[in-house]
């Protein structure tokens, strides 16, 4: 689809559609196939049709692996399209197969949730257990300065690192380094450019650690 097409398309599906309503959500978790020792993610689109800003969050586990998202976003300008990216943190799980039941809020109150309308939808993720070969001490990884004012991020580790890498928060690979068997490693960020993006390590033990990391323009 050339350019043109696609600006009349997305000007034809903005003004078929009332804005009280989102173009689009979409809702995936990183890693995509999580295990006992992963923490894990879950990314949250939304495309909606006015400026929109982030008000809050709550994320509550409730039994039988049911977790219940809800977010809240206030409209300020009906007119723009706006494409909001969010990240969650939900920690680790036990093994076992999770619901996610999101419920989306939008509000017409600047910095206040009083929901003028909402869009739901749900996700199922499995959680994997890992060999019980694999040692259960946890590994501590540091990572400084976070965020990131200079063009550099070092990282220490508890457990020895094999390998570093940077993805971008839709889990698009930019930089990756391999056979490191080190606790320290000074990564350089000078070809990443501003805003957030995720760090993921594995060690020795092949344990698996994401950081979230800020990096400032």
């Amino acid at each position: 689809m050339n350019k043109l097409k696609l600006v009349s398309f997305i000007l034809l599906l903005t003004s078929s559609i009332s804005y009280s309503q989102s173009l689009n959500d979409s809702l995936y978790i990183l890693p995509q196939n999580p295990t006992t020792t992963d923490s894990i993610y879950l990314v949250k689109y939304l495309f909606f049709p006015s400026v929109t800003e982030f008000i809050a969050y709550d994320i509550d586990n409730k039994p039988d692996n049911i977790i219940v998202f809800e977010d809240c976003h206030s409209r300020t300008d009906a007119g723009a399209i706006t494409l909001f990216l969010d990240t969650f943190n939900l920690g680790i799980k036990e093994p076992g197969t999770y619901h996610i039941n999101y419920k989306g809020l939008i509000s017409d109150t600047p910095n206040e949730c009083i929901p003028a309308d909402s869009s739901s939808m749900s996700i199922t993720f499995d959680v994997s257990a890992v060999s019980s070969l694999i040692s259960k001490e946890p590994n501590f990884v540091n990572c400084y300065p976070n965020p990131l004012t200079y063009d550099f991020l070092s990282i220490t580790s508890s457990s020895e690192m094999k390998s570093v890498e940077i993805l971008t928060i839709e889990g698009h690979q930019l930089f990756k380094v391999s056979e490191l068997n080190v606790n320290k490693y000074d990564l350089s960020t000078a070809e990443i450019a501003a805003g957030t993006f995720l760090l993921k390590i594995i060690d020795s033990q092949n344990n698996v650690t994401i950081k979230r990391i800020v990096k400032l323009e």
